[in-house]
Parts: C-alpha cells; sequence; structure tokens
C-alpha cells in the first residue's frame, strides 16, 4: 500500500463478514498491519540463504548437514554428484543408507553419533570412499558439530575434499622419486647435490661407499666437515664458478681416498627452481684414475716408440756414414800408397835440381822452392790419409784430462798467438781420470785449437773448459758409433773449447766430419783433420760434439767416460 506519507510499505490485512443479529452480513470488518519492517528481513536472510546455498554449491569440497537422525538439512551440489542426484533438494530428509551401500553407512553413521556423544570435532580423516559411478575415491573428511543457543548439539556439518588426483601425483612422485634414487644409488659414479652454500642435500650410496659415512651424517654438511681443507677449497672454488657462470662445467679434481688421492672427472652444473633461480649445485663425478694412468703409459710408450724409431734412424744414418768412411779409408790407403812413391822421387828429383842450379839463377831457385812447398804440401796431405785409414792402435793409459789439455795447447801456442787469439783457462779441480791414449788426444785438441784460430782470423778468445758430471742423456752424431758406450747416468770428463769467431754455416753441420770437406781457404787444411778427430774419439768410445753458441761462435766438446777406480 501507500501510505498517506507517500512511502511504500506492506501491509498484512485481516478482514471477517459484519453480520446482524439475524446472522445476515451486512458488512465487513478489516485489520491491518505495517509488516514492512518483517519483509524486509525475510527478504534479507532470502538473499543470505541464496548466496550461502551459491557459495556451498560452488565448491568442489562436498558439504552436508545432518541431524540427530542422520537425516540430511543441508547438501551442496558437489556432494549430490557424488552420490548420483542430480538435484541436491531431493537428498533432504534422506540419509547415507538411501545412498551408499549399508557398510559405507554404517560406517558414516558411527562417526556421527561419536560426535553427538562427545562433541569432538572429526578433523581431516583420509580414508577411501565409493561414488555412485562404483569409483574408488580419496576423500579427506572433517565433521563439527552445531550447538543451539543452549549449547545443544542439534546437526553436525561435513565437508569432504577429493584428493585422489593430489595423492596420486604424489604417489607418482614418490615412486618416481624412488626410482632416481635407485638409479642414482646403483651407479658407479658419485653422485650429490648441495645446496649454494655447500651443504650436502643430496649423496648417493657410491659417496657413502667411498667415504664411509651414512648419508644421515652427510646431509645439511658442507665439503669442510667432510675433506681436508686443501680438496675442499678446491671443491668449493668450482662450485662457485658453477654458480657465477650458471652454466655446467667439467673439470678433474684430486679426491682423498684410502689408497691415496684418485683422479675424478667432475660434471657439475646449476640446478634451477621454477623462477629460474639457482639453488643447487649437482655433481657427477667418474673416478679416471685407472685412465690416466694408462694415458700416462700409454704417452711413454709413444715417447718410447718414437725414441726408437729415432734411434733406428739414426742407427741407419751411422751404419750408412760408417761404411762410407770406411770405403773412404780403404781408398785413402790406396792413394797415400799409389802416391807416396812417386812424390819421394820427385823430392829426390827436386834436390839434384837444386844442387845444379846456380845461385845466379833466381827464378829457377823460386821455382824450384815452389814445388818444394808443393811437395810438403802433398806429403802432408798423404799423411793426414795414412792417419785417417790406419787402424790407429791406441795406447791407452790412466790420464788427467786437465794435463792432456795443457799439453795440446802448448803446442798450438804459435797459432794462437799469430791469429791474435787470447787463451782463457777454466780447469775443474776435481776431475776423475781418463783412460786415452794422450798423444792421440793431443792430435784432436790440436785440430779444434787450430781450427778456432783459423776461424777468429781478426782474433778473439778461446776458452779451454774442463768440466764432469753424470750424463742425463746421450746426444747423436751422423757417424757416430759409442752409443753402446756411453750411456745415461755414466760418469763422464769433458772438454769444452769456446770461441768468439763466426760459427758455422746451418747448411754445412752435416758435412763437417766429412773427409776432405772443409770451409777454409784453398791451401789452408787438407779437409781430413776433423774426420781423423772423429775416428779418435771413436776410437776411445767417447763423443765429439761441435754447435754453434747462442752468444756467438762454436762450442767444440770432446767427452770420454770417467775410468773406473
Amino acid at each position: 500500500e501507500i501510505l498517506t506519507t507517500g512511502e511504500e510499505a506492506w501491509v498484512l490485512t485481516t478482514k471477517m463478514p459484519f453480520r446482524s443479529r439475524r446472522g445476515d452480513i451486512i458488512g465487513t470488518f478489516g485489520i491491518s498491519n505495517d509488516v514492512s519492517e518483517l519483509v524486509s528481513t525475510q527478504k534479507a536472510l532470502e538473499r543470505e540463504r541464496n548466496i550461502l546455498r551459491a557459495l556451498i554449491d560452488s565448491f568442489p569440497d562436498h558439504i552436508y548437514i545432518k541431524d540427530h537422525a542422520g537425516a540430511f538439512m543441508v547438501v551442496n551440489r558437489a556432494f549430490a554428484a557424488f552420490a548420483g542426484v542430480e538435484d541436491p533438494y531431493a537428498m533432504l530428509g534422506k540419509t547415507d543408507f538411501d545412498y551408499f551401500p549399508s557398510d559405507l553407512a554404517k560406517e558414516y553413521q558411527g562417526e556421527d553419533l561419536e560426535i553427538f556423544e562427545t562433541g569432538e570435532s572429526l578433523l581431516n580423516r583420509e580414508g577411501q570412499r565409493r561414488n555412485a559411478k562404483g569409483e574408488e575415491r580419496i576423500m579427506v573428511t572433517t565433521k563439527v558439530p552445531l550447538v543451539d543457543e543452549a549449547g545443544e548439539r542439534y546437526a553436525i556439518v561435513g565437508m569432504s575434499r577429493d584428493v585422489t588426483e593430489q595423492r596420486l601425483a604424489r604417489e607418482a612422485l614418490l615412486q618416481s622419486e624412488r626410482q632416481i634414487q635407485h638409479i642414482v644409488d646403483n651407479s658407479p659414479a658419485v653422485i650429490y647435490l648441495k645446496n649454494v652454500d655447500g651443504s650436502y642435500l643430496l649423496v648417493n650410496r657410491q659417496f657413502e661407499k667411498l667415504f664411509h659415512l651414512k648419508r644421515k651424517d652427510i646431509v645439511g654438511k658442507d665439503d669442510y666437515a667432510i675433506f681436508e681443507r686443501e680438496a675442499a677449497d678446491m671443491f668449493r672454488e668450482n662450485d662457485i664458478l658453477v654458480i657465477e657462470e650458471g652454466e655446467a662445467i667439467q673439470v678433474e679434481e684430486l679426491v682423498p681416498q684410502d689408497d691415496g688421492n684418485h683422479t675424478y672427472l667432475s660434471a657439475k652444473f646449476p640446478v634451477r627452481n621454477l623462477a629460474g633461480d639457482i639453488y643447487a649445485i649437482g655433481g657427477v663425478a667418474t673416478d679416471i684414475t685407472d685412465r690416466k694412468r694408462h694415458e700416462q703409459a700409454l704417452s711413454r710408450l709413444n715417447d718410447e716408440l718414437m725414441e726408437a724409431n729415432e734411434n733406428l734412424r739414426n742407427a741407419q744414418e751411422q751404419l750408412i756414414q760408417a761404411e762410407k768412411m770406411e770405403s773412404i779409408g780403404r781408398l785413402a790407403a790406396g792413394v797415400a800408397h799409389e802416391v807416396k812413391n812417386p812424390l819421394a822421387m820427385i823430392g829426390m828429383g827436386l834436390e839434384i835440381v837444386a844442387r845444379r842450379a846456380g845461385e845466379d839463377d833466381k827464378r829457377l831457385g823460386d821455382a824450384v822452392e815452389r814445388m818444394r812447398r808443393g811437395v810438403e804440401r802433398a806429403k802432408d796431405i798423404i799423411k793426414g790419409l795414412v792417419d785417417f785409414s790406419s787402424a790407429h792402435q791406441l795406447k791407452l793409459e790412466k790420464q788427467d784430462l786437465n794435463a792432456v789439455v795443457e799439453e795440446a795447447l802448448a803446442l798450438a801456442r804459435w797459432q794462437l798467438q799469430s791469429a791474435n787469439v787470447e787463451l782463457v783457462r777454466e780447469y775443474s779441480d776435481d776431475l776423475p781420470p781418463v783412460e786415452v791414449d794422450s798423444t792421440k788426444v793431443e792430435q784432436v785438441l790440436l785440430n779444434l785449437c787450430i781450427n778456432a784460430a783459423h776461424a777468429m782470423e781478426e782474433g778473439g778468445t778461446l776458452t779451454a773448459r774442463t768440466r764432469t758430471g753424470k750424463l742425463k742423456g746421450v746426444e747423436r752424431q751422423e757417424g757416430a758409433r759409442t752409443e753402446r758406450h756411453l750411456r745415461k747416468g755414466d760418469r763422464y770428463v769433458a772438454v769444452d773449447f769456446l770461441d768468439t769467431g763466426p760459427g758455422i754455416e746451418e747448411e754445412s753441420f752435416a758435412k763437417i766430419f766429412d773427409p776432405f770437406f772443409t770451409t777454409k781457404a784453398t791451401g789452408v787444411g787438407t779437409g781430413l783433420g776433423l774426420s781423423v778427430a772423429r775416428k779418435i774419439v771413436d776410437l776411445h768410445h767417447g763423443m765429439l760434439e761441435i754447435v754453434n753458441r747462442d752468444s756467438g761462435g762454436v762450442r767444440a766438446t770432446l767427452t770420454f767416460k770417467a775410468a773406473s777406480d
């Protein structure tokens, strides 16, 4: 109705007939009450009820309220669907026995009665429930009593959540973790996981076995609590590198074990969370100690094979050179024999010519003198050939090499002074004796001195140095045949001649010991000096080495095996 104030109001009206004494209706009698507030309250309650209904129907959880008799007072759509009922209101007034097997219904009824009797809530009880389709579902149920204003329990509100998918996912995750753990534990590699601070989160059985620790004693600790500081520092440094670079690395790490340090090839990698942040470092370490040993053994074997191949090549070259030298020796002996007698006859003829020539015949005298010098040079060459080809029977005696060197220098004094060469002596005082033919060795040393003097045309310095020690290796020279006599570790005595000349051209080194090869001017030397010297040294089972010095000039080294006591 519209009130006199113009406001709209709800009115509750009651009308009755008004009768006369005879009972005839003569009018109506009515009573009207303003119920606007009541209607407003009812509408508000209806809205709240609708909101509450929409709310519980929107929940995926099963929500219901039961009275003392177990009859449903409220049921949401999720629970109705679980029970196989389309309309939730159709379940009102009915019990669990109307929708579920009797054994389950009795179980639910027992739970409800216990709650009514004790007043204690049932919280998060997990169990299997069968829905209307016969499917077993895993439910987590909570039931609490409802009390009225007097504190009396008049109903039970229950809420059940279907956690089947979560439990299956969790079970699958646990199964996956178990499978991974089985794989990890049965791996021969050491596998681990650390957090960014270096504390272990996970280790496998191989880790426990190698370091004699239980998993529970490792997890939560860092490397410094398990290993020596040096090893822990190395592990931590590599872990930090993974964190800083954000990429996987492969490094070799020395890991202490019962039988000493082992070499491990460690693959370390960052482990990221869903946000992409690194929260851990994973590692897979494989023991490569045996492999490293095998690699080293193969490397040594390869070096030995290469050395053997080089030795074989050198031996072949030495055999070729030796055969060449023997052939030249035989040829030289024949040439010397064939030329020696004619030279003697030429010399006698020159003496006769010189006596018959008068003192006034200067031109003839000069010619005879030049011929004499030519004959003498030819004799020197013949002598060199004879020395080169002869068997050189040695008279070996224990000698002080310093004394032998000094004798050779005395013989070379005039040549050195004539060439303006300064002589420097650096003799070792603790030389052991050597077993040599001093005359032959002096011949070799004198040849080396004269070669040095010829090389320093404008003067210079010649240093004579003696020394002793143990051989670290044997230098192989073309034509040398001394390897079987001087070996690594032998005690040796050596003399070095160091000059300050221009040195020897590289292309000449391969031929300096060849007979008749010389870099000197024509008429200076025969080209047999170093060939004869080498042969003398070979007969002594020694070594003759000639090399250019880095500072300029040449170093000529004569090495002999020290005499045994």
